[in-house]
C-alpha cells in the first residue's frame, strides 16, 4: 500500500455495491507519464461495529501512482473530470479509443490469460492455430494450401475447439472483430519433404507450378526474419516463397478458403498482408530488384481476388487490407479497411514530420473510402535501441521516448478516423508485432462528437475533437501548444486538472470528462441550544492539513466560537485518545464539554497507534477497521456530551490518490441518523471532481490570488495547501456550519472584515 508522506494519505476505499461492480479483477488506471503506472484494485469484505450493531463493509484497495505534474492557472467552471479505470480483465471500454492487435499480442500482461489479453483489443487477426483452427489434410492430400476446408486442433470436423473460443473472447469482449489471416503472395515452401510431418511441409506441392521461380527454377525468398538480430535479413532466415497469384487456381483457392471461414462461425472476416497499388511486391524478400509481375498484373491479380472473395462471402463478412501508408482506390469499395502498417527505414529513430502528414493524409482517405462498416487500424512502430534483446522489449515499449510516439500515434488516429490504432513492435524482429498494453488506451472518450480533422484555433499541425466523454489533441505543430477547453477536464497522461493543457509537439493528449462525486445526505439541520453570548465551543483534530487549515478557520469564526486545536503533522485519529498517552487527548476535553468535534484526518498508518501486534503498519481490512472504530469512538464521546461531530473529507493527493479515510467518514452519517454526526467532502472546494487541482481562478478577496489567479496546492509531491486552498477549506467548513443549524451566517460573514 502506497503511503503518502506527512499527510498519511493511504489510497483505501470502502465500497457499496456499485463501487464493487467498479472492481471486478485486476485494474489498470490511466497514469503519468514519468512510470509504468498500473493501479491494482482488490475487494474484500471486513464486519465492523456500527451503532451498537455490526455491518459488513465491502474494502477495496487501490495502489496508484504519483504524479508530480504542475501547470498553470486553471478556472475551474463546468464539469469535472474523473478518469475511469477497466472492470473486467480483458475488457477495453465500449467507446474509443479502439485498439487492434495484429497477429501477436500484448507482451506486458503476464496477469491476463492469452483469452483476456486478446478481448483487450477490438480487432484482432491470427492465423488459424490460435483459434484452434487447421486446414484439414489427410494421407492423400497433404498440403494446407490446397485445402479448403476447416477443422480445429483436435480434429472435431464440428469446429467444436474454435467456436468455444469464439464464445469466450464474445464473453470478454462482444465488440471484439477476429479475422484469419489468408496468404496468397507468399507462403512456406520446403524442397526436401523427408521425414517431415504434415505441418511442418510447404503450403504447396514443391514441384508445384504455382510458385513463381527465378531463373534457374527456384523458388523466390517472399518473407523472412531477422532470427540472429544482426540487423540483416539472410537467406537462412526467409521463412516463405512467392506465390503467383496471377494464377486463376491461387485465386480460387484463396477464396474459397474464405469462404470456409466465414462458413465456420468462428471469424468475422479475413485479412490479406501486401496489398498495393502502387508499387510492385513480387520480387526477392532479400533486395532483389527482379519483379516477376508488372505493376498493373499485380493490381489485376489482387482485385480479380478480391472481387472473387466478396463474391462467396457476401456484404456482411469484413474484409482487411495491407496496404501500408498508401491509398487503394481500386481496392476500397470492396474491402471494409486498411491495415496502416508504418513501415520505417530506420529502426532506431521515430517518425518525421512529412512522414506524419503523409500517414494523415491516408488515415483521412481511408475513414472515408472503404465500405462500411470500417475497421481501418493505424499502426505505429517503437523506437528500438536494443534490437532484438527480448528481455528489454517491455521496458523499451515503455519508455519516455516511446510513450510519446503512442500518444501522438493514437490521438492521430482519434483526431483524423473514427477506427482502430495501435503501437507495437516492427515487422522485422522475431515475434514480431508484439506490443505493450498502455493505460492511457484504458480511457473512454466515448464517441466522437466533432469533426475529423478540426485544427484547433488555426494553428498549423494542431489538432483537437470532441467526444462525448471529452477531447483528443494531437500536435505536430513544431512547438508546445497550449488548449484552452469550454470545461475543466483532466489529461490521462498528465494527470492535469484544469481548462488550459499544454501539449508538447509530437505529442498527443486525451482530456477526460466525468461529474462530480455524489454528495452525501447529513440529515437535517441540528441546532445547538446556546445562552445569549454563549460562544460555539469547537474542538478541531487533525494532521498538518488542519494546520493549514486552522487560522482560517479560528478567524472566520472568531465572532462565535472558540475553536480548541488539536493537529499535528502525520498523526492519525487514534493519536488523540488520552490512552495513547497524549494528555490533550479529546478524552481530556469531556469537562469542557465541546458543542461539536470536527475530525479532520488524512489516514496516516505509519503512526504508532495504527501498528498491528509486531509493530507493522495496519493494511486493507485491518486498516479500516481501525479507522471505522476510532470514528465510531469520537462519535460515542460527543453523545456523552450532547456534541455534534463533523467527518471532513480531505481533497486527494498528487496522483488522485483519496485520502484513506475516505469512505469510512463517508459512511457516518448513515451509520448515525438524524444530522447530529455529518459528513463534508472538500473536493469541490479544493479537488473539484475528485481530481488533484493545483491552481485556479479567484477573487481578488481571496487569500493568495494574484491577477485572477491563485495557487490550490503547494507543488511539493505531498500537495500541501497554499493560502488559497485553505481559505477555501475552512469556509467549506464553516459553510456546512451553517448548513447544519450550529452559527448563522450573519456571524460569519467576513466582508467587512479585513483578510488575514
Amino acid at each position: 500500500m502506497r503511503r503518502f508522506g506527512a499527510l498519511g494519505w493511504v489510497v483505501l476505499l470502502v465500497g457499496c455495491a456499485g463501487a464493487a461492480d467498479e472492481a471486478v479483477g485486476p485494474t489498470s488506471i490511466v497514469g503519468p507519464a514519468p512510470a509504468a503506472a498500473v493501479t491494482t484494485v482488490s475487494s474484500t469484505t471486513v464486519d465492523v461495529p456500527a451503532g451498537g450493531a455490526t455491518t459488513t463493509v465491502l474494502v477495496t484497495t487501490v495502489q496508484s501512482p504519483v504524479s508530480t505534474t504542475t501547470a498553470p492557472a486553471t478556472t475551474t467552471s463546468g464539469t469535472m473530470a474523473t478518469i475511469p479505470s477497466t472492470t473486467v480483465p480483458g475488457l477495453t471500454p465500449a467507446g474509443h479509443p479502439r485498439i487492434c492487435q495484429p497477429w501477436a499480442g500484448v507482451g506486458d500482461r503476464p496477469d491476463l490469460t492469452e483469452m483476456e489479453a486478446i478481448a483487450l483489443h477490438d480487432l484482432w487477426w491470427t492465423g488459424t492455430w490460435r483459434m484452434g483452427l487447421r486446414w484439414e489434410v489427410d494421407d492423400d492430400q497433404r498440403y494446407v494450401g490446397l485445402s479448403t476446408t476447416l477443422t480445429d486442433v483436435e480434429g472435431d470436423r464440428d469446429l467444436t475447439v474454435a467456436r468455444e473460443r469464439r464464445a469466450e473472447l464474445h464473453r470478454l469482449n462482444p465488440d471484439l472483430k477476429v479475422l484469419i489471416t489468408l496468404l496468397y503472395r507468399e507462403a512456406s515452401y520446403q524442397a526436401d519433404e523427408t521425414g517431415l510431418r504434415w505441418w511442418e511441409i510447404g503450403h504447396y506441392p514443391p514441384d508445384s507450378p504455382l510458385w513463381i521461380r527465378d531463373a534457374d527454377g527456384d523458388p523466390v525468398p517472399g518473407f523472412g526474419e531477422d532470427a540472429d538480430a544482426d540487423g540483416t535479413i539472410e537467406p537462412d532466415e526467409t521463412l516463405s516463397s512467392l506465390l503467383d497469384f496471377r494464377q486463376d487456381e491461387v485465386i480460387e483457392l484463396v477464396a474459397q478458403r474464405a469462404l470456409a471461414v466465414e462458413q465456420s462461425g468462428v471469424a468475422d472476416g479475413v485479412f490479406l498482408d501486401w496489398w498495393h497499388e502502387h508499387w510492385r511486391t513480387a520480387a526477392s524478400y532479400l533486395g532483389g530488384s527482379v519483379f516477376y509481375m508488372t505493376l498493373e498484373e499485380e493490381v489485376e491479380a489482387r482485385l480479380r481476388l478480391l472481387r472473387r472473395i466478396r463474391e462467396l462471402v457476401g456484404d456482411d463478412f469484413l474484409i482487411l487490407l495491407n496496404t501500408n501508408d498508401a491509398t487503394a482506390p481500386r481496392s476500397a469499395p470492396l474491402a471494409n479497411g486498411t491495415f496502416m502498417e508504418l513501415w520505417k527505414p530506420d529502426w532506431s529513430a521515430g517518425y518525421t514530420l512529412e512522414q506524419l502528414v503523409r500517414f494523415e493524409e491516408t488515415l483521412s482517405w481511408a475513414t472515408e473510402a472503404f465500405r462500411e462498416p470500417r475497421i481501418n487500424c493505424l499502426q505505429g512502430w517503437r523506437v528500438v535501441t536494443d534490437y532484438g534483446n527480448d528481455a528489454a522489449k517491455v521496458d523499451e515499449r515503455n519508455s519516455p521516448e516511446n510513450r510519446r510516439w503512442m500518444r501522438l500515434f493514437t490521438t492521430m488516429a482519434l483526431t483524423h478516423s473514427n477506427e482502430l490504432v495501435v503501437f507495437e513492435d516492427d515487422n522485422a524482429e522475431p515475434g514480431e508485432n508484439f506490443h505493450n498494453w498502455y493505460p492511457f488506451w484504458d480511457a473512454d472518450l466515448g464517441q466522437p462528437v466533432g469533426e475529423r480533422r478540426m485544427s484547433y484555433e488555426g494553428v498549423d499541425g494542431l489538432f483537437i475533437r470532441e467526444f462525448t466523454n471529452g477531447y483528443a489533441v494531437y500536435n505536430r505543430s513544431g512547438q508546445s501548444q497550449w488548449v484552452t477547453l469550454p470545461v475543466v477536464a483532466t489529461g490521462v497522461s498528465s494527470w492535469h486538472t484544469g481548462s488550459m493543457h499544454r501539449i508538447d509537439d509530437l505529442d498527443g493528449e486525451i482530456l477526460l470528462l466525468t461529474p462530480d462525486p455524489e454528495p452525501v445526505d447529513s440529515g437535517p439541520p441540528s441546532p445547538i441550544d446556546r445562552a445569549p453570548g454563549e460562544l460555539l465551543r469547537v474542538v478541531l483534530t487533525g494532521d498538518s492539513i488542519t494546520d493549514q487549515v486552522a487560522p482560517y478557520l479560528r478567524w472566520i469564526l472568531g465572532r462565535t466560537a472558540t475553536v480548541e486545536r488539536r493537529y499535528h503533522g502525520g498523526t492519525a485519529l487514534c493519536d488523540w485518545f488520552v490512552d495513547q498517552g497524549e494528555e490533550l487527548g479529546m478524552e481530556n476535553l469531556e469537562a469542557w464539554q465541546p458543542h461539536v468535534f470536527v475530525v479532520d484526518h488524512g489516514g496516516n498508518a505509519l503512526t504508532p497507534c495504527m501498528a498491528d501486534g509486531s509493530g507493522a503498519p495496519l493494511a486493507g481490512v485491518a486498516y479500516t477497521a481501525k479507522n471505522l472504530a476510532d470514528a465510531e469512538r469520537v462519535v460515542a464521546l460527543a453523545a456523552r456530551t450532547d456534541s455534534r461531530v463533523l467527518f471532513v473529507d480531505q481533497p486527494v493527493g498528487r496522483g488522485d490518490g483519496r485520502s484513506g479515510t475516505h469512505e469510512v467518514f463517508r459512511s457516518m452519517p448513515g451509520r448515525h441518523p438524524g444530522g447530529s454526526v455529518r459528513y463534508l467532502s472538500t473536493w469541490p472546494a479544493v479537488s473539484p471532481g475528485g481530481r488533484f487541482l493545483q491552481s485556479a481562478s479567484c477573487e481578488a478577496i481571496e487569500p493568495g490570488c494574484v491577477d485572477g489567479v491563485g495557487e490550490l496546492r503547494s507543488p511539493w509531491p505531498n500537495g500541501h495547501l497554499e493560502a488559497l486552498g485553505a481559505w477555501r477549506y475552512a469556509r467549506a467548513i464553516v459553510d456546512e456550519f451553517v448548513a447544519a443549524g450550529w452559527v448563522d451566517a450573519a456571524d460569519v460573514d467576513v466582508s467587512d472584515r479585513a483578510m488575514p
